[in-house]
């Protein structure tokens, strides 16, 4: 039966050695994209993420006292990353037991966010690590998503390409090592229109196909709860589909 089934499918020998060739390129991909936004994490630090560290463990404390309203810290709104920052303390003083709670619980205390105070900015310098420990997991989940669409709409080898020259674009690499809202954004609202485009384009018709359709309006209220200029990538997706 295996005989027959691979003298029916002549090209098969042909299309493994690709595709499994494709499939180490991308898990090395996303190897170095995790790399590059996470060792040596703290190389240098600006002025935004001590702020968004703050705010994530306030917000990590909040939400353990149920305290749903005091969780809106932020005009930004900066969900995502506070999000973001949250789980990393929570991971690193609950499982991994790198920093201790009442670490947490000395910023959720502290009556307002004073940075010519030393021992505040102490404080925050040694939870920002743990902060950050999500980060590069979350853009290496945000390149998955772009490459996956990308094939679709482009084959497997410009899909890797472009994910490739996205993720070592110094610019956006710069960004994306910082806890901070705009690499997020950016990654998001590609992802979004990436998949508005591909719901227009690819052949299928119910359900796998509006899940591009879902696709494309997760990420875009994703990018919108992280920064509010998220909501520009609206009219183009819109654009697309019309």
């Amino acid at each position: 039966a295996c005989r027959g089934l691979v003298m029916s499918a002549p090209g098969s020998h042909r299309r493994a050695p690709y595709q499994r060739c494709t499939a180490l390129l991308v898990v090395l991909l996303l190897g170095a994209i995790i790399a590059t936004r996470a060792l040596d994490a703290t190389a240098f630090v600006t002025w935004d993420e001590p702020a968004w560290t703050y705010r994530s463990a306030r917000f990590l404390v909040t939400l353990t006292r149920g305290d749903l309203r005091g969780t809106a810290l932020t005009g930004h709104p900066g969900v995502t990353t506070t999000w973001l920052g949250a789980l990393g303390l929570a991971w690193h003083a609950g499982v991994a037991r790198t920093i201790d709670w009442s670490q947490i619980l000395a910023v959720d205390a502290l009556a307002t966010l004073d940075v010519h105070d030393a021992a505040t900015m102490r404080l925050l310098g040694a939870l920002l690590p743990a902060a950050k420990s999500a980060l590069p997991l979350a853009h290496a989940a945000i390149a998955l998503g772009i490459y996956g669409l990308l094939r679709r709409l482009a084959g497997r080898g410009p899909a890797i390409a472009a994910v490739a020259v996205l993720a070592a674009d110094p610019y956006y690499l710069a960004l994306s090592r910082v806890l901070h809202i705009d690499a997020l954004t950016a990654g998001l609202m590609l992802v979004a229109l990436l998949a508005a485009l591909v719901y227009v384009g690819v052949g299928q018709s119910g359900a796998r196909q509006r899940r591009y359709l879902l696709l494309s309006g997760a990420a875009a209220g994703l990018a919108v709860l992280t920064k509010t200029y998220g909501a520009a990538v609206a009219p183009c997706a819109l654009a697309a589909l019309v």
